[in-house]
């Protein structure tokens, strides 16, 4: 019998004052593109179980280390893991 695993991920992307909420929504589609985004004025949320195109782009990018650091510079600390 083989393991499924799933994995709840937020995403929140600042809107600055400078930019535009549209295109930082659009910015994080190409990088998660099945998630369920909300645009708002001061931030983009999104959620998604899939990790796939963002994988991809750490991979082709070579910023492995780099995001490594930053989530875990950015996780949630009280977040338990579901079973």
């Amino acid at each position: 019998m083989s393991t499924v695993y799933s994995v709840d991920v937020e995403i929140r992307a600042p809107v600055q004052p400078t930019e535009v909420p549209d295109r930082v929504a659009r910015a994080v589609e190409t990088l998660f593109p099945n998630a369920d985004i909300e645009v708002g004025p001061e931030a983009v949320v999104a959620s998604t179980h899939e990790l796939e195109a963002f994988r991809e782009a750490l991979f082709e990018q070579r910023i492995l280390d780099t995001a490594r650091s930053a989530f875990l510079d950015g996780r949630d600390e009280d977040a338990s893991p579901s079973t």
